[in-house]
């Protein structure tokens, strides 16, 4: 069977798409729904964070599963693993489990998707738990700028506030707003199931119509989001957060790019893989000619409504502003680079090919959903090669010179007040 028949794409009685990636002779299953709903879609203040407190209820007792240990063993005594995560644009659900337990992976799914009871009792002690997860964040520096800058780059668009929420949304959280948020979202034609492994598609799909059945009044749209990226507005350019506890500054340097997938963002996403790694310009220059940090990160975080951007340092209170002058040294001197270039496009390539074929089902089902968000389907090992090699310096030194220019990066900063 050829590279491109792998993602085979069928269509759950409901309406909801299936994407299978079959392993003949695979032992293993990777399944998981997507549901496109995120925090981009609560409305604030009254909604924040609803998303991702409706994910930690998935787990909190359903028809079946009375309580979260109930529902675990489910999957753990066979063997399997079972998780969740909520981002700006969608909640995602999964199991792994041996191919003769797949029918557990699909009540796991069935159950929390479609079942979850929202009992009260069990509200008020999850609601506690995920203030203690928003109070973990604010104590970790890290984590605490990374949300200041989002906040900072993002202005007025959703992606600017926490996907967590706030102590007192969440405090407030009742069995009522649950049932709206499930009403307005949790539906099978509202989601998208991928799977990975030993299950043929055929069978896949077959399981889902079993789990996933039409509703007694008929089949409902999917949501349809509309969010614009003109809610952004005017950005500062440099913000300064004081605190004074801390022993070290967090500095970060970003833009807002474009939509996710987009020739923009993939030219931007590229430059961030020249600049970084041990060998790369960035870290070179920052950690080990000037020994001004430990961490030194770039990247691109791509979704489909806004992009961004962002370079990180951590550093002595005293040296952020050589870091600054630094980073910015480092990104007019590399767009320009031929050979640095030429040695990422090759390391891409590599990577790729390597990565392609140590991937377990999970990882397929998890590339397979980012995809799905991007482009609306799972993107093969030609798709993603293809890019690469047909990129040039030229595109990535026009991108960097529109969205990474002094007049668009903004640079926060985060640490100890110093005179």
């Amino acid at each position: 069977m050829s590279e491109k028949r792998q993602w085979v794409r069928l269509e759950a009685q409901c309406g909801a798409p299936i994407f299978v990636w079959h392993i003949p002779g695979g032992v293993s299953v990777a399944l998981g729904a997507m549901v496109k709903a995120g925090s981009c879609d609560e409305i604030w203040p009254k909604e924040a964070g609803i998303a991702h407190a409706y994910e930690h209820m998935f787990f909190q007792g359903t028809e079946r599963f009375k309580n979260s240990k109930q529902m675990t063993q489910f999957i753990e005594l066979c063997g399997g693993h079972l998780n969740a995560f909520t981002n700006y644009e969608s909640t995602f659900f999964y199991s792994k489990v041996p191919i003769n337990f797949i029918e557990r992976g699909i009540i796991y799914l069935s159950e929390g998707l479609l079942k979850s009871l929202f009992a009260p009792e069990r509200i008020k002690v999850e609601m506690k738990n995920i203030v203690q997860e928003l109070r973990m964040y604010e104590n970790e520096p890290e984590q605490c700028a990374d949300q200041i800058f989002m906040t900072t780059v993002y202005g007025g668009h959703p992606f600017a506030q926490n996907i967590v929420g706030t102590e007192e949304s969440v405090n407030g959280f009742q069995r009522k707003d649950f049932l709206k948020w499930k009403d307005k979202f949790y539906y099978p034609e509202n989601f998208i199931f991928v799977c990975a492994g030993g299950l043929e598609p055929q069978k896949a799909k077959d399981l889902i119509d079993k789990f996933f059945p039409v509703s007694a009044s008929g089949k409902k749209k999917p949501h349809v989001r509309n969010v614009s990226m003109d809610l952004v507005g005017q950005v500062q350019k440099f913000a300064f957060t004081p605190k004074n506890d801390w022993q070290q500054t967090q500095v970060f340097m970003g833009a807002t790019i474009a939509e996710g997938g987009s020739p923009e963002t993939f030219a931007l996403d590229f430059f961030t893989d020249m600049l970084s790694g041990m060998s790369g310009p960035l870290f070179q220059e920052i950690r080990d000619k000037r020994g001004l940090a430990y961490h030194v990160s770039a990247g691109v975080a791509q979704f489909k409504l806004l992009s961004h951007l962002q370079i990180y340092v951590g550093t002595d209170p005293k040296k952020w502003e050589e870091v600054v002058r630094a980073v910015r040294k480092v990104i007019d001197k590399s767009k320009k680079s031929k050979n640095l270039f030429r040695q990422t496009k090759a390391r891409l390539l590599g990577e790729i090919a390597i990565a392609h074929d140590e991937a377990s089902p999970a990882a397929r089902i998890s590339s397979a959903i980012d995809a799905i968000v991007l482009y609306g389907q799972p993107r093969i090992f030609e798709d993603v090669t293809k890019r690469i090699e047909l990129i040039t310096l030229d595109q990535i030194e026009a991108a960097v010179d529109k969205y990474l220019n002094p007049d668009r990066l903004t640079v926060v900063i985060v640490g100890p007040e110093t005179k």
